[in-house]
């Protein structure tokens, strides 16, 4: 348990240091614009200053558990039980001896080798403000349920499903809207490029057989500056159009470390996210709507909504599934259990109970229904 608990406590302290550093640079930024004002300059100084000691806390106390957990190794290597060590006959050697991405069963020679096996960006920039926007969302909800229930009437659980509508419709129309704009309008020339280097389009995508689409087109490594859509170099505002395409290009990036189909088109993906962003968003406002005026009819969208919900997760990842998962990483916990087992739950789990609320009101009402006939029939 102390073994898991200091390497919570490194990751934790890992990712507060890379938020400091993140915010230091940007504020040295600041302090070194000569169009900034004096009085903000001086400010962004300061931070920066604040924020390098923070940077230098965490990374110390990051370095603390790490050694904490160095000597838990120590006693963990002393009581290893046997179950833990493979047992691979020897003449399998050589069949066992590829470059596959499997977990091993056997703990780590030290806590660096296994930090070795992570991927150098795992909390890179990019992927911190990819986890913020998605609690930053959840904020947004959360902030809603506040203006619009009133909390002397509004019962816990009804707060919780409007949060989660609320929650669901932004996710749609945010994140996923900026994915199917990147399938969309964002592509680059595929004839320079290596095919083993991008998710090539489905033949003829668009009636086009030389591009490739999505985020990549914006993001991958291989594109020098924004390609395609309307936010090219100097367009609409000074480029600020441009960022918000390449921000959300990058976000999209991240999440295709574990799912590389999210990188470019996949056409079972983009059927269902035109779904998912027209019609389901949409719906899960008229939720919201139905709960904030205390009308019955939102159970019937609700059930609706979250059958929409987990028929999709299914027809996302069985087609992968049958194929041997071949565009997924399970490498790292991160990947697996974060980014694919986690995010993608949420759109099981929570709408499987949505299911079971909506269906008991309904199931009340025809009760209250069958006992009225009742009643009036024994009169």
């Amino acid at each position: 348990m102390d073994t898991i608990k200091n390497a919570a406590n490194y990751v934790g302290d890992k990712v507060q240091g890379a938020t400091a550093t993140a915010s230091k640079e940007a504020n040295k930024d600041v302090a070194k614009d000569s169009n900034q004002g004096v009085g903000t300059r001086l400010n962004a100084a300061g931070d920066a200053i604040s924020d390098k000691v923070s940077e230098n806390k965490h990374d110390a106390k990051a370095e603390a558990h790490k050694q904490d957990q160095l000597r838990d190794f120590v006693s963990f290597k002393i009581s290893e039980p046997l179950f833990l060590k493979p047992n691979i006959p020897s003449n399998s050697s050589k069949r066992h001896n590829c470059n596959c991405k499997m977990a091993s069963t056997v703990a780590p020679s030290s806590l660096e080798s296994f930090l070795s096996t992570l991927p150098p960006d795992l909390f890179d920039h990019t992927t911190l403000i990819s986890l913020a926007s998605t609690v930053a969302i959840l904020v947004a909800a959360y902030s809603l349920s506040r203006a619009a229930l009133d909390p002397k009437t509004t019962t816990s659980r009804s707060r919780f499903l409007f949060i989660w509508h609320a929650f669901d419709a932004l996710i749609h129309f945010s994140l996923e809207g900026s994915f199917l704009y990147h399938c969309f309008f964002s592509s680059a020339p595929l004839g320079h490029l290596n095919p083993k280097e991008v998710f090539i389009d489905p033949y003829n995508y668009l009636g086009r057989i030389d591009r490739v689409h999505g985020a990549q087109a914006v993001a991958g490594k291989f594109v020098e500056g924004v390609v395609g859509g309307p936010a090219k170099a100097g367009a609409l505002g000074g480029g600020f159009l441009e960022k918000i395409v390449k921000g959300t290009a990058e976000l999209w990036m991240v999440y295709a470390k574990a799912d590389k189909r999210w990188a470019g088109v996949d056409l079972s993906v983009v059927s269902l996210e035109l779904l998912t962003v027209l019609v389901v968003g949409p719906m899960a406002c008229w939720v919201c709507y139905d709960i904030a005026k205390r009308n019955s009819r939102v159970n019937i969208v609700m059930i609706m909504i979250a059958t929409a919900e987990i028929y999709g997760g299914w027809m996302t990842f069985c087609p992968e599934w049958l194929v041997g998962s071949v565009n997924l990483d399970t490498s790292n916990w991160m990947y697996l259990w974060l980014y694919l087992a986690f995010f993608n739950g949420l759109w099981v789990v929570i709408p499987a109970y949505v299911i079971y609320v909506a269906s008991g009101e309904i199931m009340s009402a025809f009760k209250v229904r069958d006992a009225a006939v009742k009643a009036k029939k024994s009169l």
